[in-house]
């Protein structure tokens, strides 16, 4: 698909749900998306999202730009070498600069662990509190989400079955 756009029950433009009229969409290799242009109902981009990749076909990087091109959010993942997501990361602008930012959830930095066999294990939800070194730098350190589900853990027995969820309110580094 190329393009799609929103029409009321006249056949006129209209916008869908999210406030959006029409989708633009480009692809690359393996015919993946990797770059998606938001617009409204006049043709004017609002928001470009821009994909990239990991090896079995995963979004790895999210960027969302404004209509003009200016970076806003960037959402990262890191995988396992079976393919399994080990991190989520919210930031600020560009990945490379790991400014964290809070998503709607209240969180900005999710953390999975998973069993032998591939089995969630650990998901640990991390926020960010604002720190200034002693040079007067900012910086972000991990805390505990503020929706309460810190950590999640999963136990499972001898048939692999998951048998007990326990939410855990400490600090998890």
């Amino acid at each position: 698909m190329k393009s799609r756009s929103s029409v009321d029950a006249n056949g006129k433009a209209a916008v869908d749900y999210f406030g959006y009229a029409s989708y633009e969409y480009e692809h690359g290799k393996r015919d993946r998306v990797v770059r998606e242009t938001r617009k409204d109902i006049a043709g004017k981009p609002v928001e470009i999202h821009e994909y990239t990749h990991a090896k079995f076909s995963q979004v790895e990087s999210h960027k969302v730009l404004d209509g003009q091109g200016n970076l806003e959010t960037t959402y990262f993942h890191t995988f396992n070498k079976k393919g399994a997501r080990t991190e989520f990361a919210v930031y600020d602008g560009d990945a490379a600069a790991r400014k964290l930012k809070l998503d709607a959830n209240g969180v900005a930095l999710y953390r999975f662990k998973y069993t032998d066999k591939g089995r969630l294990l650990k998901e640990s939800r991390h926020g960010t509190a604002q720190v200034v070194d002693e040079k007067g730098n900012q910086d972000f350190v991990l805390a505990n989400a503020m929706d309460g589900w810190a950590l999640i853990e999963n136990t499972y027995n001898k048939e692999d079955e998951r048998v007990i969820d326990t939410t855990v309110m400490t600090r998890v580094d």
